[in-house]
């Protein structure tokens, strides 16, 4: 609709409005446009990997990566004697969302690509997750988060492999 006032008013929005065809996959995925991927390990996932194996699943994946951007950053811990110590802020790469009968969220399978020189840092966030994944699922009393972690050593096949399995592991069964 603003679009077409804008044309109205004689202005140029050609510029404004991605060509569809090189975003057919926006009913599944693009929540803000453009992207703006760390690395050729997020673009090849995300391109190569996820959105084939989502496609003909009632799923939707977002890229979360852009701290900019993004609201959806995880505040990480590390556990000091009888307390918890924080040790910075996590903003996943992807998040892939079921929704539920009345279109809420319900599942969310959060997605970490890592380069090689990057793995050693993200050490402690990565030990933090499973203590997120566990409370946060115990306050909804149900299965409604899970984590996959891909490093660049794997093949891109054994990503995929894995991204499947968690698919179908955590949406499916």
């Amino acid at each position: 609709k603003k679009l077409e006032e804008l044309k109205a008013l004689g202005i140029d929005t050609s510029t404004l409005v991605p060509k569809k065809e090189l975003y057919s996959e926006r009913e599944k995925t693009y929540h803000y446009l453009p992207y703006h991927f760390d690395s050729g390990l997020e673009i090849e996932y995300f391109k190569e990997s996820i959105l084939p194996l989502v496609k003909d699943k009632n799923l939707e994946v977002y890229f979360n990566g852009d701290d900019t951007l993004t609201e959806f950053i995880i505040d990480c811990f590390r556990q000091k004697g009888k307390g918890w110590e924080k040790i910075g802020k996590y903003v996943p790469d992807f998040l892939l969302i079921s929704r539920n009968a009345d279109n809420e969220i319900h599942k969310v399978i959060i997605i970490e690509t890592k380069g090689e020189g990057f793995a050693a840092k993200f050490t402690e966030k990565r030990e933090f997750m499973k203590t997120f994944i566990q409370k946060n699922n115990e306050k909804f009393d149900y299965p409604r988060f899970d984590f996959l972690y891909l490093e660049e050593t794997l093949s891109k096949e054994e990503r995929e492999r894995r991204t499947l399995e968690a698919i179908e592991t955590f949406f499916i069964n």
